[in-house]
């Protein structure tokens, strides 16, 4: 299946959703996973969606960006 062959936005987020899910998951855990692929896909306007599934390199270091913001927010939050 290719981005292409869906028309609405949400349906592609849906299947990138859906696809780098498990890949997070397994790197990062259950406790970061759901808010790192949830940072990637709302950031439409500046993550290329069809390069996060399609590009290991721009995968890879956009996860770890939206991770290390995620780990940077925590630390933010524990310290309030």
């Amino acid at each position: 299946m290719d981005l292409a062959s869906f028309d609405k936005i949400e349906d592609k987020r849906t299947f990138v959703g859906n696809t780098i899910y498990p890949v997070i998951d397994q790197t990062y855990g259950q406790k970061c996973a759901p808010t790192v692929t949830g940072m990637l896909l709302d950031e439409n306007s500046r993550v290329d969606l069809k390069r996060l599934i399609s590009d290991n390199k721009y995968f890879t270091s956009q996860v770890n960006e939206a991770y290390s913001l995620f780990k940077q927010k925590e630390q933010e939050m524990g310290q309030n």
